[in-house]
């Protein structure tokens, strides 16, 4: 939604009394990750989270010839609540965030909430 820039789980949200009010004005502030956080990583763009994998499946084939490692990762739904089953799409393994993050400017045009999660994220 236009003007927001955090979306939090329905667990975040009542850990921190929002689920009720819904929306609050926060100040975000953007730090560097530790230099062992980065050590050894690789890092992708998600594009999509979608609730079929053949959703997903299309999205990849029609990425596929324009950028080098396209996949579709499997996300079990949380029994505990937080979120339901998906299929996620990322694009690119790249070995520093700022690789990833030139994918991730090609990207933005056509997918504006596209973000970088490290490789082996769950």
């Amino acid at each position: 939604m236009k003007g927001r820039i955090i979306d939090l789980s329905r667990g975040a949200a009542r850990d921190l009394g929002l689920l009720g009010p819904g929306v609050a004005k926060v100040r975000v502030t953007v730090i560097p990750p530790p230099k062992q956080y980065l050590r050894g990583r690789q890092f992708t763009v998600q594009v999509s989270s979608v609730a079929t994998k053949a959703r997903a499946e299309s999205l990849q084939r029609q990425l596929s010839p324009h950028y080098k490692n396209v996949d579709v990762r499997y996300r079990s739904a949380n029994p505990k609540g937080g979120h339901a089953e998906a299929w996620r799409v990322v694009v690119g393994r790249e070995s520093t965030p700022a690789d990833a993050q030139r994918i991730l400017e090609r990207l933005q045009d056509k997918f504006p909430n596209a973000f970088i999660v490290p490789w082996n994220a769950e």
